[in-house]
């Protein structure tokens, strides 16, 4: 798997993986994939260590949930996208860590398609007050994520002090990014501090289930914010189930 995304990154055979071209299709078969370099600190641009970095226009395609994994082993963040139109579906990302932003993905200027994807027990945990947790599972800086018939368990922003140093346990989608969920089951841990979904630009939910949320479900933290949401559920929470700072 690292050699394949290296290979598209670069637009170079790697090992036995063949050059990236404009339209590149990652095909895992079943199994573990786990992530056992890591990234040489401070560097975060070797792409044979640490995560795994991809771009372009790119589909990772996987033979279902429950049979392919890409395991972080608590050991670095899964992806980062810098920048491209990504399809991402049929597989799992589980244990992806990181002290800052994205446990599992950290998408910068992307078109993020997520289809019947697992995550769970993803974290992002707090650096300093420069650099909160800040998207347990998902962080979208700027464009659109599109995410359907997927699921985000126990994943995990950590929080020092109160609930805005961690910004969304599940999802965080930036100011300007568009969130589109469909069919979306977000599971919390009952997290006393933080939220599970961090919106600050638009965004459209339908047919989804929130449970177990501690602190808020969502928060919609800008004014300028305009969020969808219908024929959705939220359940077993312990908290409002949203947090709405004046937006529509």
């Amino acid at each position: 798997l690292r050699e394949a995304t290296a290979a598209v990154r670069w637009n170079v055979a790697v090992d036995t993986c063949p050059a990236g071209g404009a339209e590149t299709v990652i095909m895992l078969p079943a199994g573990a994939f786990e992530l056992t370099r890591a990234e040489p600190q401070p560097s975060d641009s070797d792409v044979m260590y640490g995560d795994l970095d991809i771009q372009g226009n790119v589909t990772v395609q996987g033979a279902g949930q429950a049979a392919t994994i890409i395991d972080g082993i608590s050991l670095s963040r899964i992806f980062e996208i810098p920048h491209g139109n990504i399809v991402m579906r049929d597989l799992t990302m589980r244990n992806g860590l990181v002290h800052g932003i994205g446990g599992a993905i950290k998408a910068h200027t992307t078109s993020l398609t997520i289809e019947r994807a697992v995550f769970e027990h993803n974290q992002a945990l707090y650096a300093n007050d420069d650099l909160p947790a800040i998207g347990g599972a998902i962080a979208l800086y700027s464009g659109k994520l599109t995410i359907t018939a997927s699921a985000l368990r126990h994943n995990y922003a950590e929080s020092e002090y109160n609930w805005m140093a961690a910004m969304g346990s599940a999802i965080f989608a930036g100011p300007g990014t568009e969130l589109v969920a469909h069919k979306l089951v977000v599971v919390g841990d009952l997290e006393p501090l933080t939220g599970e979904v961090f919106i600050a630009g638009m965004a459209t939910i339908t047919n989804s289930r929130f449970e177990r949320m501690g602190r808020f479900g969502i928060i919609v933290p800008v004014a300028a914010s305009a969020v969808t949401i219908r024929d959705s559920v939220f359940r077993e929470n312990t908290a409002p189930a949203i947090l709405n700072n004046g937006s529509s």
